[in-house]
């Protein structure tokens, strides 16, 4: 593949996988638990320097166990404001079941703030009006958690040794591609994304197929994405 099209194309990458976040995080979602609406605050991430993880969220299991519970909380107040009702959620055991694909501090940060606008929110928070109060939620959560490219490098030379191995373009040709645009992206989705995500994504990139390099980079981010913020079926 010519150097130039090999580039583009990694650096055009980012543009899906910009989309899988925002399919994730970046509009207002609702669901149907048990016959009522529920809803989650999603956000498009956007472009702001790399910040480390909140302080007051330790790693570990306990943190994405409470993480998780702090999210289920934000989906029964929900559910209880769309149904009326002042009993338990049928859903919240099943919800905190769940293993998220999420860092801690970013699903901490997003659901605290979506319950508070929750709170705050006086009218039917299934409308627009509400969505986007709640969409902040998910930008502030990205931004603070995104990473530092110190910390996206090891991703970047998976990818990039796996395009050289493919004969591609040479690996300074694909750094310089994606540290173009796929570089600011990666930052964001893995801040999103806990230890074990982490580690699936690299086994990922690792076996990537050959064709068509750009698809395969957002195929092993997308389904990571898409397991941040539970929803019921």
């Amino acid at each position: 593949m010519n150097g130039g099209i090999a580039r583009a194309a990694i650096a055009g990458s980012a543009g899906r996988v910009c989309c899988a976040l925002t399919l994730v995080l970046g509009v207002g979602c609702a669901g149907t638990p048990n016959g009522g609406k529920a809803a989650t605050a999603r956000a498009r991430p956007t472009v702001a320097q790399a910040s480390g993880p909140a302080a007051d969220v330790a790693p570990g299991a306990s943190a994405e166990r409470d993480a998780q519970r702090a999210w289920c909380n934000y989906l029964e107040a929900l559910y209880r404001r769309a149904s009326g009702a002042s009993a338990k959620w049928a859903s919240f055991d099943e919800c905190t079941a769940v293993t998220s694909s999420a860092s801690p501090g970013m699903l901490k940060r997003a659901a605290d703030c979506s319950l508070a606008a929750l709170e705050r929110f006086k009218g039917d928070p299934f409308t627009q009006e509400y969505a986007s109060q709640v969409s902040q939620c998910g930008r502030e959560a990205i931004d603070a958690m995104a990473v530092s490219q110190a910390e996206v490098a090891p991703y970047v030379g998976v990818i990039c040794e796996r395009a050289t191995a493919c004969g591609h373009m040479s690996y300074d040709e694909c750094r310089s591609g994606i540290d173009e645009g796929l570089g600011s992206v990666l930052s964001r989705a893995l801040g999103a994304m806990n230890g074990k995500s982490r580690d699936e994504l690299r086994a990922c990139l690792k076996t990537a197929s050959c064709e068509d390099l750009g698809e395969q980079i957002s195929g092993c981010i997308t389904p990571i994405m898409d397991r941040l913020l539970w929803l019921p079926s």
